[in-house]
Parts: C-alpha cells; sequence; structure tokens
C-alpha cells in the first residue's frame, strides 16, 4: 500500500511512524539510521573505483544520511579528499547543525531541491558528519534552477532539483576553490 500523506519530509515521518507503531510494523528512518547510511556509503566506494585521482567530492544534504555515509568512506579510502555537503538556503540545516553544535531545527520554505527540505539534520548524521565533512555551502534558488537547466542543456540529464545542488554550488561562485581540481559532483 503506498500513501502519500504530509506536506513536508516532517509530516510524512510523523504519519509513517505513527501507523508503524499502531500496526506494530517496523519503521526504517530514511536518513537517521545506521544501515542506510552505511548503504549510502557504497557509493563512495563506486566513486573511488571510477575517480582514483579524486581532489574533492560534493553531496547534496538533506537529513544528512548521504553525506555521512559518503564522508566515512571516503575518509577511511581517502582522507586527503575534500567533503562538501551542500544544501537550499530554504532549509539549511546542516549548517544550523554545526554552528549550534548539533541538529536544531530551522524554518522551512519551498524549494526547488524538495528532495533536501528537512527541518532538522538527523542525530547520526550529524555526529558522523561533523567529523567527516570539510564544508557545507548553501545554495539558492535561481543557482538550483540554473544547475537543472544546465544539466538538461550540456549532459542531456533531467536531474531534480535535490540532485542539481552540488552544480548550483559551482554555478553560484561557491566552490571556486575547486577550479581545475579533480572533482564528482553527486547527482541523486
Amino acid at each position: 500500500t503506498v500513501v502519500l500523506e504530509g506536506a513536508d519530509v516532517g509530516e510524512c515521518r510523523a504519519i509513517a511512524e505513527a501507523r508503524a507503531a499502531r500496526d506494530g510494523l517496523a519503521f526504517i528512518h530514511p536518513f537517521d539510521n545506521r544501515d542506510v547510511i552505511e548503504g549510502q556509503g557504497t557509493m563512495a566506494l563506486e566513486i573511488l573505483d571510477q575517480a582514483p585521482q579524486l581532489d574533492a567530492i560534493v553531496v547534496p544534504v538533506g537529513g544528512g544520511g548521504l553525506v555521512a555515509g559518503i564522508g566515512t568512506v571516503i575518509k577511511a579510502r581517502a582522507p586527503a579528499v575534500e567533503v562538501i555537503g551542500v544544501e537550499p538556503e530554504r532549509a539549511a540545516c546542516l549548517a544550523a547543525a554545526l554552528a549550534h553544535g548539533g541538529p536544531v531545527p530551522v524554518a522551512l520554505a519551498p524549494t526547488l531541491a524538495d528532495g533536501l527540505a528537512v527541518a532538522q539534520l538527523g542525530t547520526l548524521p550529524y555526529a558522523i558528519a561533523r567529523e567527516v565533512v570539510d564544508r557545507a555551502v548553501a545554495v539558492d534558488e535561481a543557482s538550483i534552477a540554473l544547475a537543472v537547466l544546465r544539466l538538461v542543456e550540456l549532459e542531456k540529464s533531467v536531474v531534480e532539483g535535490a540532485g542539481a545542488a552540488p552544480l548550483a554550488a559551482f554555478l553560484a561562485g561557491k566552490l571556486d576553490h575547486l577550479k581545475g581540481r579533480n572533482v564528482v559532483l553527486v547527482l541523486c
């Protein structure tokens, strides 16, 4: 059974948790779960296999599970590689967590990167990310829109706003220090 309810990720999760409790089902958190984070980290194994001369990896951030998993593997296998998390300005929960020393709720506003629109970074992702993420940047809506367009025009790939966030960081001039270096953008 597919259920589509809730105005945002937080409301959807609350509904799913309540139904799981009511019906005796297991709820698997989409980003604040060790198994999910470990699974997402396998992406970094493939990236390192295909791009061994990597200087930096730029990862979209919502709840933090993806950047925690990728960052853990990257720092274990290639510690010199810079790990950068990118989030929309309208849902900058990683930056807020890093500034406050732990996950804190942030006000959400509509964003093209709706897959990253999470009001609070996960507790486990925060504990990991603070050790493996070298930099966090936030991107505006115009940069996200331009990144989606450029990926269609240049790569013939249709990527949602959340996936286009890493390219948006470059287009916004937030990662100029990486010009001329070997960089992987995680478009997912």
